[in-house]
């Protein structure tokens, strides 16, 4: 199956050290690596690598991918690699469900249904010729203009019964175990594509939410958001906070999570709680990291523990934090010359973001200064150690960049429209 989104990734191992997380995207839990408000221990993170060398036992050379070779003295190697990872992927790219393996016609639907093509695409055709035969650069290099998100879901909503039908977008799914039983549940959420047996509520990994978690996990969402919105991406919604109160903890649907107690109700072992603690180490307490960050509960991470990425995993693909379209007002006022108002009047326009520039060019011409340009042209250029806007571009483009679609525009008359 194509990549449908980030949180597909979730099981991914991204790191060859043994002290990482297994599974950190989509995981926002506190780092033994790092403070609550940071995201390396400072103190550790000032030290240079004590290691002559980065080497694996297995007959591996160095991993010169990660650690260039000569690099590895100068390299931080404890750090929070979830909130790192989670920061730069969850606003960074996006899973578009374009399969490399299949032609896409511009109009039958992908396997995310909500990305659909961009209602402004212009020669369509045109743009089909630019690809060739390689569906794979066509999907990589293009779907930013080709695509658009249908219906995304703001994480900044405050509405329950919105977050209520996003989670329940998963309502009356069938997912089978190995066995070919179904998930017990109204809503079937599973930490495999094939949950290992719907019967074990401990390592199966099938988990099964009613409606009513649903609603109550959609309310414990909002309070969240609530207290820690606005969220400024997907990303800052993902992570936990860099701070030293609860928020630091762990991300917004994890609290949610962990305050509605749907950890797993029916893990009978999901209240063991841990007593964190090195009292019988010889390692100097300089040195042992931040054991106070480990988890409260000695089941977390368990097949049959549902956690945050088992919600991003299927839902991940639909979130925003901002949108592309936006209601925009505009106020004139007249006065006298005494300062007294005379006249009043209110605007208000519904504008969309478009991938082409204010002066556009088809998307196989570049264009030029003195004409539009193609919406692949990036907007500035490296100049020595600058950043300067592309000398390339129209002079309109340069200053204004993208153009707004204008989808509507009225004169606000009541004062309530006001």
């Amino acid at each position: 199956l194509p990549l449908q989104s980030i949180g597909t990734l979730r099981n991914v191992p991204l790191s060859p050290w043994t002290w990482h997380p297994v599974k950190p995207i989509g995981s926002s839990r506190t780092s033994l690596h790092s403070d609550k408000n940071a995201t390396a221990i400072p103190d550790i993170a000032a030290q240079a690598n004590p290691w002559v060398e980065t080497r694996v036992d297995q007959g591996y050379s160095k991993f010169n991918d990660i650690i260039q070779a000569g690099d590895y003295t100068n390299e931080i190697l404890l750090y929070d690699l979830a909130f790192e990872a989670n920061r730069e992927l969850w606003d960074g790219t996006f899973a578009s469900s374009w399969s490399s393996a299949a032609a896409w016609n511009g109009t039958d639907p992908l396997p995310n249904r909500q990305y659909v093509a961009h209602p402004q695409l212009r020669d369509a055709t045109r743009v089909r010729a630019l690809a060739g035969s390689s569906e794979d650069t066509f999907g990589l290099w293009l779907p930013a203009y080709l695509l658009a998100n249908e219906g995304a879901f703001n994480v900044n909503s405050t509405s329950p019964t919105a977050w209520a039908a996003v989670l329940g977008g998963l309502k009356s799914l069938v997912r089978n175990d190995v066995a070919g039983k179904p998930v017990a549940g109204d809503h079937p959420f599973a930490k495999f594509r094939k949950p290992a047996s719907r019967d074990d509520a401990t390592w199966g990994g099938g988990l099964g939410l009613s409606d009513a978690q649903m609603t109550t996990l959609a309310a414990q969402i909002v309070a969240v958001v609530n207290e820690r919105g606005p969220f400024l991406g997907v990303a800052d919604f993902v992570n936990r906070r860099l701070a030293n109160d609860s928020s630091g903890d762990r991300g917004a649907l994890e609290e949610a999570l962990t305050r509605a107690n749907l950890a797993n109700p029916d893990l009978k072992t999901a209240n063991l709680i841990a007593t964190p603690n090195d009292a019988g180490t010889l390692v100097k307490v300089a040195n042992r990291g931040r054991y106070q960050n480990v988890s409260n509960h000695l089941m977390e991470g368990a097949a049959g523990y549902i956690e945050q990425a088992d919600l991003l995993e299927p839902l991940g693909g639909s979130l925003c934090a901002r949108g592309d379209t936006f209601r925009i007002r505009a106020t004139g006022a007249s006065y006298d010359k005494n300062g007294n108002l005379l006249s009043r009047v209110t605007c208000e326009a519904i504008v969309v973001r478009s991938p082409d520039y204010m002066t556009p060019e088809a998307i196989d011409a570049a264009g030029s200064p003195s004409t539009g340009n193609s919406a692949l042209i990036p907007p500035t250029v490296v100049s020595g150690t600058q950043r300067i806007p592309n000398p390339a571009l129209n002079p309109i483009n340069q200053k204004f960049g993208r153009r707004f679609e204008v989808l509507n525009i009225k004169w606000l008359t009541s004062v309530n429209e006001i």
